[in-house]
C-alpha cells in the first residue's frame, strides 16, 4: 500500500499511462533501495503476452534498463560508491547479464552519453527493456522508467517506437516534480 501511495508514482501515473499506450507495451516506474530498484508502478501491456514483474519487486541495478539508467546519471562519486557495495561477480540472471564492473561501466558511459539505456535480455530471457531517469530539478536521478517489450514482437524502429516516448514520458514527470518540490525529496 505505501508504494502506491507514493508521491513519485502519483506524479508519474499520467505520463506512463500515456507511454503504455503509445507503446503497445509494459512499462514500470522503479526508485532506488539501496543496491537495487524497486517498482513502484507498472502498467500492462495490452497484449495477451505479459510479464510477470509486478509492485514491490526488487530488481538488480546493473542489469535491468531502470537500474542503469538511474545509475548512470549519478554524479561521479556517487555512482562510485554504489558500484562499490555490489558484490562481484554479480549474479548471473540470464547468459546476456554482464559479471563484472568494467563490462557495466562502459555500458553506463554509452547510458550518460545518448540519456537512455538498455536491458538485452539481461534481466529476463526474451524481455528487451529501454529505460531512462527522471531527474529532479537538482538534475541528481529520483527514479527511472522503463518500457519493456518482447524480444519476438519489438518493432523495427526503435528510436520512434520506444526511445523517444520514453524520454518525454522522463521529461514530462521531472517537470511535474519541479512544480512540487515536495516530491523530489521523496527520494
Amino acid at each position: 500500500r505505501s508504494w502506491g501511495r507514493s508521491e513519485i508514482r502519483l506524479a508519474a501515473v499520467e505520463a506512463l499511462k500515456q507511454l503504455r499506450d503509445v507503446t503497445g507495451e509494459t512499462v514500470h516506474l522503479a526508485v532506488p533501495n539501496g543496491p537495487h530498484m524497486v517498482y513502484i508502478e507498472k502498467l500492462e501491456s495490452p497484449s495477451a503476452v505479459q510479464m510477470s514483474s509486478r509492485i514491490g519487486t526488487t530488481v538488480s541495478l546493473y542489469s535491468t534498463a531502470v537500474g542503469k539508467a538511474w545509475l548512470a546519471m549519478l554524479g561521479t562519486a556517487e555512482c562510485d560508491a554504489v558500484l562499490a557495495t555490489l558484490p562481484q561477480p554479480f549474479e548471473q540472471h540470464t547468459p546476456n547479464t554482464v559479471r563484472d564492473l568494467a563490462p557495466l561501466v562502459r555500458q553506463l558511459d554509452t547510458v550518460r552519453a545518448r540519456g537512455w539505456s538498455v536491458d538485452d535480455e539481461e534481466n529476463e530471457a526474451g524481455i528487451y527493456c529501454f529505460g531512462a531517469p527522471i531527474l529532479g530539478p537538482d538534475g541528481a536521478p529520483v527514479a527511472a522508467i522503463s518500457v519493456s517489450t518482447l524480444r519476438f514482437r519489438q518493432k523495427d524502429d526503435l528510436q520512434q517506437a520506444y526511445v523517444a516516448p520514453l524520454l518525454a514520458a522522463c521529461e514530462a514527470v521531472g517537470r511535474r516534480i519541479a512544480e512540487v518540490p515536495a516530491l523530489s525529496e521523496a527520494r
